[in-house]
């Protein structure tokens, strides 16, 4: 049987894996305990643990910059190489935050208006069964008429960077563990069309 298919809602979730992450996690742990003791938590979709202010990347603290830069980086060479050619660079975030989830801690599904992409860098992740981030189904039909969604439950370990986009639904499982998890997370603005890109589309 000879056919052919045309893909036409894909989904992609880039992961990109820091080398240096033993060293760069320990200074941004050193980073996110000295703020925790001035910044009260504030509650987004998080139930439990600590959810800093949407700010941090703009807060003068070196090892933030550094992971502001390095973000700014991987979502750059994601453009040049793949689908997005016809985008201009980004230049910054529209926000970054981190999340300390301690046991029992989880975040509810949620989505993130307003963003084109979306991304989470894992600082600490307890090596238990909920070491995941779980993405539900953005083709709502298919869970039409469930017990449960459709998902995927994406592995994270420390060191790793996700990018996906910012409208797809996603949360993070109960630690069921006493060891904290942390993740950085970050949202990243639509980026505009190239200057040729504008030009064919004012002819």
């Amino acid at each position: 049987m000879i056919y052919d298919y045309d893909e036409i809602f894909p989904l992609k979730v880039y992961n990109f894996l820091f080398k240096d992450k033993d060293r760069f996690n320990s200074e941004l742990i050193k980073a996110i305990n000295k703020y925790k003791k001035n910044e009260d938590s504030i509650e987004k979709s998080n139930k439990g643990g600590y959810h800093s202010l949407l700010d941090i990347h703009l807060k003068s603290i070196d090892v933030f910059n550094e992971l502001n830069n390095r973000i700014l980086d991987v979502v750059n060479g994601i453009i040049i190489e793949s689908d997005y050619k016809h985008l201009d660079k980004i230049e910054e975030l529209s926000s970054m935050w981190f999340i300390v989830n301690k046991e029992n801690d989880y975040n509810t599904n949620h989505m993130h208006p307003g963003s084109w992409f979306s991304g989470a860098y894992y600082v600490k992740v307890p090596d238990n069964e909920s070491k995941y981030l779980v993405f539900e189904d953005p083709i709502q039909i298919r869970n039409y008429n469930q017990d449960t969604p459709n998902s995927y439950m994406k592995k994270v370990i420390e060191g790793m960077l996700l990018i996906f986009p910012g409208w797809v639904n996603h949360a993070v499982p109960k630690n069921d563990t006493n060891e904290e998890r942390i993740v950085i997370s970050f949202n990243i603005p639509k980026p505009n069309l190239l200057s040729s890109q504008k030009e064919l589309l004012d002819q």
